[in-house]
């Protein structure tokens, strides 16, 4: 593993720095929203959802429910997989490990950026850098205390390793990353339909075989609980939920929303299997399908993009993606609370840019179509 991120930055052209030097006029933008950001993730010790965490480690270290919906609170949405881990924070200081998590978290997240910076080296990659810290999910995730940047982690590593060709360590990971977020099956179903049929393999195993484990030490009744909470859950409509289903929900039509997933996923199957692209851009489609297909994709997930924004030079497209996922998510969750047209408005925020990803990322293949 030692050599995953070995990299000699190349020195820049005089027309490189040129563009680096136009380039700089575009982060001080990044950097207020950044500072607005950096506010909003502190302005509050409630501990958010990392209490939900807290409360399900002690209601199955009780032999309780851990996913029940207590009134007015929220509840932890994560499959049973992660009670083996929420557990131990039954019998510690909520607010000591909720401090002690946002440390960790925001550590491993620089530590995640300076390695993206340095993999993908650009004359962008400043304002790549600038924009990391402005945009508004690692706040938010900070906030919340939430999971989201150990998730990022098992991304990037996943994604170096399929650069490297090591398949297996790519495979269990994202078979690890299924495991904690189901919806990220898409990715080992993309890899499998475009040729990559080793790690799919591996990480379809690996899902497998880490969700038997709450089966065996809680029992079966855990995973009829987790499903029972998901299928009575209301928080789709919030505007801070990105997906598909988050946005049609705020219209009233969740099983609009569930339809158009469905065939969102049906459709870029069918592209990668036609066209059998590069490794990179399935796990770029892997990532943005997984995220807009969901029924909740809160905008803290907005962090795994990461990669897809660094990766390359931005378009038009993407650089107006990464402005509004800068937004911060106070302001739209403030705004959105005022009315429904408002929620609606505030939700298209983030649901827009994770659009403009998805269509940025299969626009070369129709310009190749077009010019045949």
């Amino acid at each position: 593993m030692a050599d995953l991120f070995n990299f000699h930055p190349p020195p820049y052209t005089s027309s490189e720095k040129s563009y680096l030097f136009r380039q700089t006029t575009l982060r001080l933008p990044f950097l207020i929203l950044a500072a607005i950001n950096l506010l909003g993730a502190f302005y509050s010790e409630n501990l958010y959802d990392f209490n939900t965490f807290v409360r399900a480690g002690q209601a199955i270290v009780s032999g309780g429910n851990p996913y029940s919906l207590p009134e007015r609170l929220s509840t932890n949405l994560n499959p049973p997989l992660t009670l083996v881990a929420f557990q131990y924070l039954a019998n510690i200081d909520a607010h000591t490990a909720y401090t002690v998590w946002r440390v960790i978290s925001f550590i491993l997240y620089i530590l995640l950026v300076v390695v993206l910076a340095q993999a993908y080296h650009n004359p962008q990659t400043p304002t790549h850098v600038a924009w990391a810290f402005a945009m508004t999910g690692i706040w938010y995730t900070l906030l919340m205390g939430q999971i989201y940047v150990f998730l990022l982690l098992l991304c990037v590593l996943a994604w170096r390793l399929l650069e490297k060709n090591k398949l297996l360590a790519a495979g269990l990971l994202i078979g690890l990353l299924a495991a904690i977020k189901p919806n990220f099956l898409v990715w080992p179903g993309l890899l499998l339909l475009g040729g990559a049929w080793y790690p799919a393999i591996a990480a379809f195993v690996t899902m497998l075989l880490l969700s038997l484990i709450p089966l065996i030490v809680y029992g079966p009744p855990v995973y009829s609980q987790w499903i029972q909470m998901l299928l009575v859950y209301k928080a789709a409509p919030l505007a801070t939920n990105m997906s598909i289903i988050g946005l049609a929900s705020r219209l009233g039509l969740p099983g609009v929303g569930t339809a158009l997933s469905l065939l969102l996923l049906v459709a870029v199957a069918f592209y990668v299997w036609r066209r059998k692209p590069r490794t990179s851009e399935i796990n770029s489609l892997s990532i943005t399908a997984a995220l807009l297909a969901t029924a909740f994709a809160w905008v803290g997930y907005a962090i795994l993009l990461l990669p897809i924004f660094f990766i390359q030079r931005w378009s038009k497209m993407l650089a107006f993606a990464a402005v509004l996922l800068c937004v911060p998510s106070i302001l739209v969750f403030y705004f959105g609370r005022q009315s429904e047209a408002a929620q609606f408005i505030g939700g298209l925020v983030y649901f827009v840019p994770l659009v403009l990803v998805l269509a940025d990322l299969v626009m070369p293949y129709q310009r190749a179509i077009r010019s045949k």
